[in-house]
């Protein structure tokens, strides 16, 4: 049985998000431990408030109603690479290689220098393609453009759809920050996974990658793409009926 469920800016790629940091420059506040995914509790340091109360509170969460059956030209998938996401990482190679044999317009980082330009082509229309692990978007502080939090940072900057592929029983994410990760003292993946993923969101509902081969994941994303050639907006119907809004949960 799987856990419980939590639920045309600027052309620059490498500007960093300060705002999220900001966030935890408000008043202190006790924040009683919260609890997300597989029933785990989530404390944070000290009596400041969490990154994610900080950003329910600061930002408004109007959601964007964008037709249920649009289909994207294309998708990037963003992961979160470490010495834990081995067997992720390979199965959503895999789904990505099914998908471009296929004729699906799909990316994936394979060297330096290609996130850049994979972002600019979704910037141009596409949809990022979240591989939500329980450490997406975990921050290195530099905000340079080389792991998952660059590219939900920017997804979110420039107003581009992000679809969250739910690989854990622990979702949304929970990236590090704080005692247990140096170079995020104030909390700035946390706070950006609330603003682009979280049950406020104007992200895609999640698709539950969860006990699922390469195959069928494949399936359910080609739902929501386009091949070439396709009209835009046509649709055979949504991703088993996960491509709509997200809902809290």
């Amino acid at each position: 049985m799987h856990g419980s469920e939590a639920s045309e800016g600027s052309a620059c790629l490498t500007r960093p998000a300060l705002r999220r940091g900001q966030l935890a420059k408000l008043p202190p506040k006790h924040v009683p431990p919260k609890t997300m995914g597989c029933g785990s509790s989530v404390t944070t340091p000290g009596d400041a408030p969490s990154p994610e109360a900080s950003a329910a509170a600061v930002v408004p969460a109007p959601r964007r109603q964008a037709p249920s059956r649009a289909k994207f030209p294309r998708g990037l998938f963003s992961m979160q690479v470490s010495k834990s996401s081995g067997k992720v990482e390979e199965q959503i190679r895999e789904v990505h290689r099914i998908l471009h044999s296929q004729g699906y317009d799909v990316l994936i980082v394979d060297g330096e220098g290609q996130r850049e330009h994979h972002l600019k082509k979704i910037k141009e229309g596409g949809v990022l393609l979240a591989v939500c692990t329980s450490d997406y978007a975990e921050s290195d502080g530099t905000g340079a453009p080389n792991n998952s939090y660059f590219d939900l940072n920017f997804a979110h900057e420039e107003e581009i759809p992000v679809w969250p592929l739910r690989m854990e029983n622990i979702y949304p994410p929970i990236p590090a920050w704080g005692t247990r990760n140096s170079k995020d003292p104030s909390g700035d993946g946390p706070a950006l996974i609330a603003l682009a993923i979280g049950p406020h969101s104007s992200s895609l509902k999640y698709l539950d990658c969860r006990e699922k081969t390469a195959e069928d994941i494949a399936k359910s994303i080609a739902k929501g793409l386009m091949k070439p050639g396709e009209a835009d907006g046509e649709a055979d119907g949504e991703a088993d009926g996960e491509a709509g809004r997200s809902s809290a949960e």
